[in-house]
């Protein structure tokens, strides 16, 4: 369940956000990294974050882990905004690394944050990482035919004011369950996410 501010009715005749959702990270069917329609600057800046949360956690939850929702503004990795979800994932012989499943937001005018995806659209993606997790999607193949029949990423409301405010200072926000978000205000430290002391451990399974 999400937070309810992202409301998912909406008109029949509304546009998606985008086509297809993109992946990287580890599946527990191969060894390397995985890795789908996601730019070259959100794929680094998550690199290099969730490097460092992996050296600080050394208890990770792995296949067991229970995901965060999450929405980065423009300007914090990369020059486009993005909103997904990310869960802990392990590779064919138990390295970790968490698979981040996500799509670009854009917005007609850079100074107004855009919708975010409907609370349908983040269920349908947390419900994906529970098949990677249960070992129904083992290889990158079959997450990539996942994602093509994911439901179209209809826009839900415009969010609350927290997300106003981080997408006017580049900044995150993260949510698990129905409980409200957490906003990582701020920009990138050396191209890298935010390390706020109040940062919620995407690495770890915690008690909702």
């Amino acid at each position: 369940m999400t937070p309810t501010w992202h409301g998912s009715a909406v008109a029949a005749d509304a546009p998606s956000l985008a086509p297809v959702v993109g992946f990287h990270g580890k599946l527990p069917g191969i060894g390397d990294f995985a890795r789908r329609r996601l730019s070259d600057a959100l794929v680094q800046a998550w690199d290099a974050h969730a490097s460092v949360q992996l050296s600080r956690h050394s208890q990770l939850a792995g296949a067991d882990g229970t995901g965060w929702s999450f929405a980065l503004a423009a300007g914090l990795c990369d020059v486009l905004g993005w909103a997904g979800v990310v869960a802990p994932s392990r590779d064919r012989v138990g390295r970790a690394f968490p698979l981040l499943l996500a799509l670009p937001l854009t917005a007609e005018d850079a100074m107004q944050a855009p919708q975010l995806p409907s609370a349908c659209w983040f269920d349908a993606l947390h419900a994906l990482q529970a098949q990677v997790r249960q070992g129904a999607l083992q290889l990158p193949d079959a997450l990539d035919s996942a994602c093509h029949q994911l439901p179209p990423a209809w826009p839900g409301q415009a969010g609350p004011v927290a997300w106003q405010t981080c997408w006017a200072q580049h900044g995150s926000l993260w949510w698990r369950d129905a409980h409200a978000p957490c906003r990582l205000p701020g920009l990138p430290v050396d191209g890298v996410l935010p390390h706020a002391i109040q940062a919620p451990c995407i690495l770890e399974e915690r008690a909702p």
